[in-house]
C-alpha cells in the first residue's frame, strides 16, 4: 500500500509537469516619458522608420484585460511571465503567479540593449528564468475570448499551429514595404533554401504554442538568426519572424506540429473616422465570442473616441478584476 501511494504521487507529479503550461507576454508602456526619452535618443543616432510608429508602443491597458482573459478562460495556466524594460504596470501588485522579467535577464549579449524590437525580444523568449518547457506566447493585444484547454495548444510532443488562408510574402524585397513583411520574406527565403520552395500561409494573430527545448534546438542549429535579430534595436528589413512562422514551419518539416481548429478574430482599430466600422466589428466579436482574438492598434492621431470605445469594450467583455490588480 505504501509503495502504491508513492507510485500514485509520482504519477500525479509527472502528469502535473507534463501538462504544466506557462504564459509569456511582451509589454511596454510607451506612454512613459523616461522610456520615450531613451527610445528617442537611439532613433536620433540612426534613421529608422519603424521606431517612429508610436502606436506599436502605446499602452491602452490591454495587458490588464488580456490577463483577465487568462483567469476567465484559461485557468489551467501555471505561471505568467511579463517581459519588460524596467517597467511595471501601475495596477499590478505582487502575486505568486506573476513574474516581471527585465530584458537584461534574457539577452545573451547585453550590448544589444536597450531594444525596441519585438523580433529581437521574441528571439530570446526561451531564456526567461524559470520558464517551463511548454508555454504560450501572447502579445498584450491578444485575448482569450472563450474557454480553452491545454489540448488546444499541445498534443504530447507536438504544438498546435493556427494557419490563415492568406499567404505570407515571399520573393525579393519590395520598395516601401513594411519591415514586418520584409521579415516574412526573409523567413520564406530561409525555408526555401533548406526545404524547397512552397507557398506558405501566414499564422493567425493568436496565442502561439511554443516549446523551450525546441526553440533552443533550432538556435543551436542556426545561431546566426537569433544573433542577428537580437542585434537590431528597432525592427529591420533584415529581421526574421522567428516566433511567427520560422519556428512553426521548421517544426512542421520535422513533424512536431498538429492542427486543431480554434476560433480566432482580428480587428484593426484605426482613427475616429473609422469608428462606425470599429463599433460594428467589436459587436460582431461580442456576438461570436471566438476562443482567441486580437485587437490591433493602428489608431494614430485623432482617435480619442476609438480609444474610449476600446476601453468600454474590454471592460464589458472582461468585467472581473484579476487577483493581481490593485484595488
Amino acid at each position: 500500500m505504501k509503495n502504491l501511494t508513492w507510485y500514485s504521487i509520482a504519477i500525479l507529479f509527472f502528469q502535473f509537469f507534463a501538462h504544466s503550461i506557462d504564459i509569456v507576454y511582451l509589454w511596454v508602456d510607451g506612454n512613459d516619458p523616461e522610456w520615450q526619452a531613451i527610445k528617442d535618443s537611439y532613433i536620433k543616432k540612426t534613421w529608422v522608420s519603424d521606431g517612429r510608429t508610436d502606436n506599436r508602443f502605446m499602452d491602452h491597458q490591454e495587458l490588464r484585460y488580456s490577463l483577465r482573459s487568462v483567469v476567465q478562460y484559461a485557468p489551467f495556466i501555471n505561471h505568467i511571465y511579463i517581459i519588460t524594460m524596467n517597467q511595471r504596470p501601475v495596477w499590478l501588485v505582487d502575486h505568486p503567479k506573476i513574474t516581471l522579467v527585465d530584458h537584461t535577464q534574457i539577452f545573451k549579449n547585453l550590448n544589444d540593449l536597450p531594444t525596441f524590437n519585438s523580433h529581437a525580444l521574441e528571439s530570446n523568449l526561451h531564456r526567461v528564468p524559470g520558464l517551463g518547457e511548454k508555454f504560450i506566447y501572447l502579445n498584450d493585444d491578444v485575448f482569450f475570448g472563450a474557454p480553452v484547454t491545454p489540448e488546444d495548444f499541445f498534443d504530447g510532443d507536438r504544438v498546435n499551429v493556427l494557419f490563415e488562408k492568406g499567404l505570407s510574402p515571399s520573393g525579393p524585397p519590395v520598395e516601401n514595404e513594411t519591415v514586418y513583411r520584409s521579415a516574412l520574406r526573409n523567413m520564406n527565403a530561409f525555408l526555401d533554401s533548406h526545404y524547397g520552395y512552397e507557398p506558405r500561409p501566414r499564422l493567425r494573430h493568436a496565442p502561439f504554442a511554443l516549446r523551450k527545448s525546441y526553440i533552443q534546438a533550432f538556435e543551436d542549429e542556426f545561431p546566426h538568426i537569433f544573433a542577428l535579430n537580437s542585434s537590431h534595436r528597432f525592427r529591420s528589413e533584415h529581421d526574421y519572424t522567428v516566433t511567427n512562422g520560422l519556428l512553426q514551419y521548421y517544426w512542421k518539416y520535422h513533424d512536431k506540429i498538429f492542427s486543431r481548429p480554434l476560433g480566432n478574430m482580428m480587428i484593426s482599430l484605426r482613427n475616429d473616422s473609422f469608428i462606425e466600422r470599429a463599433k460594428q466589428r467589436l459587436q460582431r466579436l461580442k456576438d461570436k465570442r471566438p476562443e482567441t482574438f486580437c485587437l490591433q492598434d493602428v489608431m494614430g492621431k485623432d482617435s480619442a473616441e476609438t480609444q474610449a470605445l476600446l476601453h468600454e469594450f474590454l471592460e464589458d467583455y472582461f468585467p472581473e478584476p484579476a487577483p493581481w490588480e490593485q484595488a
